[in-house]
């Protein structure tokens, strides 16, 4: 199956600062690539990473991204993607990871 792929892991902070900062983290989740091409060149794509740290009581952080991808041997990159996302969980930055956030984004990602 091309079109599925499936991740996940754990984690463990042997080096932790400050030393009340609790240890443990999973994450995981899937990617879809449509098998169809429209144009020869554009196909549908879709993830989901979900991730809980025991730091935050084990509450599932989510990240969905949604948009079409580019393929193409002729360009300075081999593939790009825009993609719609959607975030949902504590703060990706270090010392604000106690706060929420929820929000939309667009990005552009190049593969050379």
């Amino acid at each position: 199956m091309e079109w599925l792929r499936v991740y996940g892991g754990g984690a463990y902070l042997f080096s932790r600062h400050p030393k009340e900062l609790n240890p443990w983290s999973f994450q995981y989740g899937l990617e879809l690539k449509s098998s169809h091409q429209y144009l020869k060149i554009v196909r549908p794509v879709a993830g989901a990473n979900f991730y809980n740290t025991e730091e935050n009581s084990w509450h599932t952080e989510i990240s969905l991204r949604l948009g079409a991808e580019i393929e193409s041997k002729e360009t300075l990159w081999h593939k790009v993607q825009f993609l719609l996302g959607y975030y949902n969980g504590p703060s990706p930055y270090g010392q604000f990871f106690y706060q929420s956030h929820e929000y939309l984004d667009l990005g552009i990602h190049l593969y050379f």
